[in-house]
């Protein structure tokens, strides 16, 4: 895939994705990188990597802070759009194409917006979801085919579009963990536009489920390496 001029990153999951890690006065200090950040309540705004743009729980970091310092580093000039549409403890049966909650189609809704109408089309996708899944075995066990439809869906409205999917914590211990974790990797086993992020390594914040803040920025490199390796 070429990629040239703006583009939009579209950001799917839970709240793993959106942030939750502590930002400290560095991270509110800008720094000059033009990005363009969309959220689910529709927000429109000229943000920078260090700029708080979590999605519903203010001032918090996540993976998206790390990314476009990386991009920009790439050679992206940009301006590049981010759509922040992850949901915190949202369930894949919320996600999966035609469920009640829509999810899917509101975050397509969202970057097919106001971002491709300002001519940044979506590049790449990155979905990290899961910990409500394993917190039982029985929701565990049917979460590859939901995963598949999720997948599938977002291949299809955006063809060509490498699409990662991030592993569990490495940390979380529920019930069903090992069969969502391996779900994942099953899924991104089966097309060479899914790529595959680990998680090793990486630790919480005291409530054990979220990422802190130098994990969170990890995880964001990570995924960027994936989607500039795919590129």
């Amino acid at each position: 895939m070429i990629v040239e001029g703006a583009f939009t990153i579209l950001l799917l999951g839970q709240s793993n994705m959106a942030g939750r890690a502590p930002m400290t006065r560095e991270d509110r200090q800008p720094s000059g990188y033009p990005v363009l950040v969309v959220n689910r309540s529709l927000t429109y705004a000229v943000k920078d990597d260090r700029a708080p743009w979590s999605s519903g729980k203010g001032d918090k970091l996540g993976p998206g802070n790390a990314m476009p310092p990386l991009l920009f580093a790439a050679g992206y000039n940009g301006p590049i759009w981010f759509v922040q549409a992850a949901v915190s403890g949202s369930p894949i049966s919320r996600w999966t194409p035609g469920s009640s909650a829509g999810y899917l189609e509101s975050a397509f809704a969202l970057a097919d917006g106001l971002p491709a109408q300002c001519g940044a089309p979506v590049r790449a996708v990155a979905w990290a979801q899961g910990e409500n899944d394993a917190k039982t075995q029985a929701l565990a066990d049917v979460y590859e085919p939901k995963l598949q439809a999720v997948a599938d869906a977002i291949q299809a409205h955006y063809p060509g579009v490498p699409l990662v999917l991030v592993q569990l914590p490495p940390y979380l211990r529920r019930p069903g963990t090992a069969t969502v974790d391996q779900a994942i990797f099953n899924v991104a086993g089966r097309s060479n536009s899914i790529l595959l992020v680990t998680t090793e390594g990486l630790t919480p914040i005291s409530d054990g489920l979220h990422y802190d803040r130098d994990s969170a920025l990890e995880l964001g490199r990570r995924i960027t390496d994936a989607i500039l390796g795919a590129w």
